[in-house]
């Protein structure tokens, strides 16, 4: 099993500490969240993920576990 830790982008310091930690880890990948904010527009395509979940764990750990089947 695979698994992804996101890190949110205002966060260099756990990500740079997790890819140290984990560097030698083949079933880990730690990315930086690259999602773009909301539009505010209306037109936005609601994401099929909960993103306010995913946005709240990220704003408040700074990182947040996935698991890849």
């Amino acid at each position: 099993m695979q698994h992804l830790i996101i890190v949110a982008r205002d966060r260099p310091d756990i990500y740079e500490d997790l890819k140290r930690q984990f560097q030698t880890n083949a079933a880990l990948r730690i990315l930086y969240d690259r999602r773009q904010p909301a539009a505010s527009n209306g037109d936005h395509v609601p994401d099929r993920r909960s993103r306010r979940q995913t946005d709240d764990r990220l704003s408040t750990h700074g990182h947040i576990l996935i698991r890849v089947a």
